[in-house]
């Protein structure tokens, strides 16, 4: 209790620690006037006017802060140390929310509900008119004189309630408590408004999606270089010649034409994994463009 309103428990620790001097020499002030009629010393009547001042300052703010946590009726008069620690004792309370403020909690959440797939479905809409006229007489209704459906929001009992857990099912709802609200709602509503809910098409509406930040442009790519190449950069088809001139890039994506005669050193070898040279195998190495599973080699295979 001593962590909350810590500046208002200091004085009023201050003033329980000078209150019994104070009052002692007041006592001792008094009986010399009764008695000789000598008068209080200046300074006996500054330290009274002190505490005075400071007593009314620190009602002010232990008033001020019961009010704030609660909406029970205070006490009228505040005359004593021990009527300010009281009020120091309900501002130190959980502030629970009152019958008005319960209510339009609830009402707000109504509000708030849309439809994911038809903005404007009317089945909502009528059920949202409804809970925005009851919010206006609530808000503008005297403290003594709320509708009756306000209590009922407050203490969760009203058929907008059951909508809501509809909305947003608590974790503890099982398929009994379900098969009450769906009837409850139904007979309160529509049919349509309910079956909306059960299938998740009724949600509380989200805050405004943030801006997404400019995509940078991209910068063109530069081809891999050889020690950073890896096979899934490569075509799944790979030729190997065995002679010793290189062909160039253009004539390799060109179709195939028939030789006049069957080139003895042609290796076709369909497959996905890189293929170690060989004594033999030539220098050459040339990707296609089709993906083939890994087979056994042919040799002296003519283009058709």
């Amino acid at each position: 209790m001593t962590e909350n309103n810590p500046e208002l428990r200091q004085k009023l620790a201050a003033l329980v620690e000078r209150s019994p001097g104070l009052g002692s020499r007041l006592a001792q002030a008094a009986i010399e006037l009764k008695e000789a009629g000598v008068p209080p010393t200046e300074l006996l009547i500054e330290q009274l006017t002190a505490y005075r001042q400071e007593f009314a300052s620190l009602r002010t703010e232990a008033i001020a802060a019961a009010k704030a946590v609660s909406s029970e009726q205070l006490p009228p008069q505040v005359t004593s140390l021990k009527d300010i620690e009281r009020l120091l004792a309900i501002a130190a309370t959980p502030k629970v929310p009152g019958v008005r403020e319960g209510a339009l909690e609830v009402l707000d959440l109504v509000l708030s509900i849309v439809h994911t797939d038809q903005p404007d479905f009317p089945h909502l809409q009528s059920v949202q008119a409804e809970a925005l006229k009851l919010r206006q007489q609530i808000a503008q209704a005297a403290p003594d004189a709320l509708p009756p459906e306000a209590e009922a929001l407050h203490s969760r009992r009203h058929t907008l309630c059951a909508l809501l857990a509809l909305v947003d099912p608590p974790a503890d709802l099982n398929d009994e408590k379900w098969g009450v609200l769906v009837e409850v709602v139904t007979r309160a509503y529509n049919k349509a408004i309910t079956v909306a809910a059960a299938r998740g098409k009724l949600v509380y509406q989200k805050s405004p999606t943030p801006p997404v930040a400019a995509t940078p442009p991209v910068s063109p790519q530069r081809p891999p270089s050889a020690e950073g190449v890896r096979m899934s950069d490569f075509p799944e088809v790979m030729v190997i010649g065995a002679s010793s001139t290189k062909p160039s890039p253009s004539s390799v994506l060109k179709p195939p034409s028939a030789p006049t005669q069957p080139e003895e050193d042609v290796i076709i070898i369909p497959g996905s994994e890189e293929v170690r040279s060989t004594p033999g195998d030539g220098d050459r190495l040339v990707f296609g463009a089709v993906p083939l599973a890994r087979g056994v080699a042919k040799r002296n295979q003519p283009w058709d």
